[in-house]
């Protein structure tokens, strides 16, 4: 991915969102050759409700070389889920 301020029609894809889904597409393209760009409206750090990974995202983070750095974040691990409406609950464990 390219650091330098070029216009955008110069870079070969441009990814709209630095979330997780836009900012792992960027780098899987970029290590496949094309030169990204990534706009964001938001500054970082942001606070997002509802922007998680689950633990099946390690595998799709890893091939793009992400992993290591979104784990040095110390962001919070969640290992379930609980979801409650009326009377009904519902529980997920995400080892499973």
């Amino acid at each position: 991915m390219s650091e330098d301020r070029r216009p955008a029609g110069r870079y070969d894809v441009a990814v709209i969102g630095a979330g997780p889904a836009g900012t792992t597409t960027a780098a899987l393209l970029a290590s496949a050759g094309l030169d990204v760009a990534i706009f964001e409206r938001s500054r970082f750090p942001r606070f997002s409700i509802g922007e998680s990974l689950l633990p099946a995202c390690s595998d799709i983070l890893r091939e793009a070389g992400l992993l290591d750095l979104v784990e040095a974040q110390g962001h919070q691990v969640k290992t379930g889920a609980v979801f409650v409406r009326g009377d009904e609950r519902c529980e997920f464990d995400f080892a499973q």
